[in-house]
């Protein structure tokens, strides 16, 4: 693969009309297994948006290890803590027979009132004292303000 394959956002909403819908979840799944990643296209978020959420993301991600770890997955009150929160580099496993992921990441999810309920709860997130647009700017990808 030289680049990665492009998804429309659009064609995926479209159930009832043409039908390209169907042809796009295909597509979806076929992508997913074999690649893994994609570009999402006509999902009606703007640049300037996606461009303040990278370079808050880049901002969070450089600052000292200790301060991300204070919004590690040991600290999120959600339910399970492992699908929230920051995970440090090769801090995740998902194949055993690979290793550890070379990858650092900041988990994410739609917050619901805390349960017993798998993904349900607040996120542990750095507020702009800490780490500026960061939160603001993830939420409102996810259409919260």
């Amino acid at each position: 693969m030289d680049t990665l394959p492009i998804l429309s956002l659009s064609k995926l909403k479209d159930l009832n009309g043409s039908n390209s819908g169907n042809e796009e979840h295909k597509r979806l799944y076929d992508i997913c297994y074999e690649h893994g990643f994609f570009y999402l296209k006509d999902h009606g978020i703007s640049a300037d948006l996606v461009r303040r959420t990278i370079a808050a993301s880049r901002n969070f991600f450089q600052l000292p290890e200790e301060i991300k770890k204070a919004y590690g997955q040991d600290k999120q009150t959600v339910y399970p803590k492992t699908c929230r929160g920051y995970v440090p580099l090769y801090g995740e496993t998902l194949h055993e027979n690979v290793g550890p992921d070379p990858k650092e990441i900041f988990d994410l999810g739609i917050e619901r009132p805390p349960s017993d309920k798998p993904f349900t709860g607040p996120t542990v997130i750095p507020d702009d004292i800490v780490a500026p647009d960061f939160a603001a700017s993830h939420y409102q990808l996810q259409g919260r303000s």
